[in-house]
């Protein structure tokens, strides 16, 4: 049967939204429709008592108008898996912990291949949310709310985790190559783990191929490349000319630029290009529970 679902939350709320809310509709329709009911009271199996009688007084008023022979109650409603009661605790529901991705599909669980310096190996990885204690507020707790919200004192937990002996002291290894890791959707170069004091480091700049006279805006500045050299790059922002050497970085004008290399041609310097890296910061290193990128 189709049901027009009535969820009991509490009495003074529900009784005064129904009668306000019936009162401009041609009631008792549609819970009752040519003498028959078309509704279903509910109310959670741990509801407080007061949500219980607040059932029972709509089943009765709706009843009124019910046809000899037609019948109607209020009962309880049995939460399913992954479901948890409103204004109750979600550590409270069936919700299990972590997450993962055969629960969401958003999280992954792959491999990576990384050259180390001894060879490229693989590394199996998933990524998961943890959950902790989280209270399922609604606007009987804050009249503000639009819809169902989630109490977060960094309860839930986001964490990428290595299922293979991973060596990260060789990260930025001069034999090793660069680490690229997916995080959160986002592909982002790492230049160091530190498991001592828990934290990663990652690159947050853009990284450039540019030849003389390209810009790149960033920011809302603009950075120019006017001149490439053997050993080092013009570079201005927003008209603030700086010389950063190779290997180096420089503050100009708010935007920090590094060159990683320089591709210099002896015989045509105009044709002469560099990579550089530029953000307003070049790298920023996190430690576990401070918030990440965005």
């Amino acid at each position: 049967m189709n049901f027009k679902k009535i969820t009991a939350i509490g009495t003074s709320v529900l009784i005064a939204g129904m009668t306000m809310g019936l009162a401009a509709a041609a009631y008792p329709a549609p819970y009752v429709e040519s003498g028959a009911g078309n509704f279903a009271v509910v109310y959670g199996a741990g509801a407080a008592v007061s949500d219980s009688t607040a059932a029972g007084t709509i089943v009765t008023e709706l009843q009124k108008y019910t046809t000899s022979g037609s019948t109607v109650s209020a009962g309880t409603i049995k939460l399913t898996d992954d479901e948890v009661e409103l204004r109750g605790l979600i550590t409270g529901g069936k919700i299990n912990s972590p997450v993962l991705d055969n629960k969401l599909s958003a999280l992954a669980d792959g491999k990576f291949s990384w050259n180390d310096g001894d060879g490229s190996d693989e590394y199996d990885y998933h990524e998961e949310i943890t959950i902790g204690t989280m209270n399922v507020l609604t606007t009987v707790n804050d009249e503000k709310l639009e819809g169902v919200a989630l109490s977060n004192d960094k309860a839930l937990e986001y964490k990428f985790v290595f299922e293979d002996a991973f060596n990260s002291s060789l990260i930025g290894d001069a034999d090793a190559d660069t680490l690229y890791l997916e995080l959160m959707g986002t592909e982002y170069e790492i230049e160091a783990i530190t498991l001592a004091d828990d934290s990663i480091t990652v690159t947050t700049s853009k990284e450039m191929d540019m030849r003389i006279g390209d810009t790149y805006t960033v920011e809302g500045k603009t950075v120019k490349v006017e001149d490439v050299f053997s050993g080092s790059v013009k570079v201005s922002v927003d008209g603030t000319t700086e010389l950063v050497t190779s290997g180096s970085t420089k503050r100009i004008n708010g935007i920090r630029v590094k060159v990683d290399s320089i591709g210099y041609h002896t015989n045509s310097p105009e044709t002469s290009s560099a990579i550089l890296k530029i953000g307003k910061d070049i790298s920023k290193t996190y430690t576990s529970g401070e918030e990440f990128i965005g």
